[in-house]
């Protein structure tokens, strides 16, 4: 009798938010960055990373549109860029320093939650980038 009560609340749940619904929480789908620290760079030389975002769980992840907003200052000679579903840092820092970033990416792929395969669409990773001198 008890496995029959626990059926029909899996059946009722699914009624109300949709199965595929309830699988995308259970196994965290949304975005999910690639690394969680900056590489470091050397005052007066080149500079370059990437931060790459993927749908996590999503094997059709090139799907979404990708939203990446930065805040904090660079360091003077760095720039952030998005191309696709990476942010790519590059330039040659011209004064060293430790600077506070803060990444957001957003996913959208134009579906309501229920049938966008997602569980969250969004997420904010903080960083320091650090120049160092030589």
């Amino acid at each position: 009798m008890q496995t029959l009560k626990i059926a029909a609340i899996g059946v009722w749940l699914g009624t109300i938010v949709g199965c595929d619904s309830i699988v995308d929480c259970l196994d965290d789908d949304g975005p999910v960055v690639s690394k969680k620290t900056l590489n470091e760079g050397v005052l007066n030389e080149v500079f370059s990373d990437v931060i790459g975002v993927s749908v996590d769980n999503e094997p059709r992840d090139d799907r979404f549109d990708y939203t990446f907003t930065l805040t904090g200052a660079l360091p003077p000679g760095i720039e952030g860029r998005q191309a696709g579903r990476d942010f790519i840092f590059s330039g040659t820092a011209t004064q060293a320093g430790e600077y506070p970033l803060t990444l957001y990416v957003s996913v959208d792929d134009g579906l309501d939650a229920f049938d966008s395969g997602l569980c969250y669409r969004s997420r904010t990773t903080s960083y320091t980038l650090i120049i160092r001198e030589i």
